[in-house]
């Protein structure tokens, strides 16, 4: 597992010349040893149309060597561009590919305009540098077809998502990001709380409430920060996608989709519309099946009881 301890930086940007781009798995592992706190990636070009799988792939990069790391992806369907990224006033230091170097000066020349520092820049090796060929690292190139095993590209005025978020993690973040893709307006995050916990392994490392609230919130507004987010508890009363009129889509991991059969149910007896389902992939997982292992916060509170000092938030 990879420690950021001895990081130079806090908060890095690793620019890419795609999403889909052959390096980009090596180059975030690269950057997570760079910058200790957040890890934002950005490229200017748009994420091609249909699926979402290469933020799985992304997320799935990082579960294992580094599953705490703040990893925010600056999406161009969240309204991200070069101009706004630069302005990110917490930024620190620039990682990039040498084939990257036209956007890097960009961002710079930018950031001088708007009257703040230019940042130092590292360089990052191709695959890590394991002097392997450039381009062998499971490229996704040109997009993919949305099918109903991925995430997809379609926006929804208000939308809900819920979960425990405690210890967050990538697979945490991989939800979130696919959740603030779908919601163009407001969003309302259930925060599981009471007898939904108390079975839960080492209950007593469990967040609070409201440090699971701030992280899960703070994440969400770094990733579309003109979303309107809502917070508030989720316990086994029926959620507020059942009993909500207004809520267009629910956002679900995989392993939570057979919840949604009896909300759908409970929206039907109130007249209500039905809701638009977005699956989310598990993350660090061998298989999409609903009992495989995968990363998760009852791991990650497992490893801090045996003391381990894992950092997650």
């Amino acid at each position: 597992m990879l420690s950021s301890g001895d990081a130079p930086h806090r908060v890095g940007l690793l620019t890419l010349p795609s999403f889909h781009h052959p390096d980009r798995n090596s180059h975030i592992l690269q950057a997570a040893q760079k910058a200790s706190q957040r890890l934002y990636v950005f490229s200017p070009h748009p994420t091609g149309p249909g699926g979402l799988n290469f933020l799985t792939r992304m997320y799935n990069s990082i579960a294992h060597e580094a599953p705490c790391m703040d990893l925010v992806p600056l999406l161009a369907g969240a309204g991200w561009t070069v101009e706004n990224v630069s302005a990110l006033e917490d930024l620190e230091v620039l990682l990039s590919s040498p084939l990257n170097s036209k956007l890097v000066a960009h961002i710079n020349s930018t950031r001088e305009r708007a009257k703040l520092e230019a940042l130092p820049v590292a360089f990052l090796l191709p695959n890590g540098g394991s002097g392997g060929q450039v381009g062998q690292e499971n490229s996704d190139e040109g997009g993919e077809e949305c099918d109903k095993s991925t995430a997809c590209v379609t926006e929804m005025e208000v939308c809900a998502v819920g979960g425990t978020f405690d210890h967050m993690h990538a697979g945490h973040r991989l939800l979130l990001v696919n959740t603030a893709l779908a919601t163009s307006k407001t969003l309302y995050v259930g925060i599981t709380v009471g007898d939904l916990l108390v079975k839960k392994k080492n209950f007593e490392l469990l967040e609070s409430y409201e440090v699971r609230a701030a992280a899960v919130v703070k994440f969400l507004k770094s990733l579309r920060p003109s979303l309107k987010v809502i917070p508030g508890p989720l316990s086994s009363d029926m959620s507020l996608a059942g009993t909500m009129k207004e809520i267009e889509g629910l956002i679900v991991s995989r392993e939570t989709l057979p919840v949604t059969r009896a909300i759908q149910q409970f929206r039907q007896e109130l007249g209500f519309p039905d809701l638009k389902i977005v699956i989310v992939d598990l993350v660090g997982a061998q298989s999409q099946e609903l009992d495989a292992e995968k990363l998760s916060s009852s791991t990650l509170r497992q490893q801090i009881a045996l003391g381990s000092s894992i950092h997650c938030g």
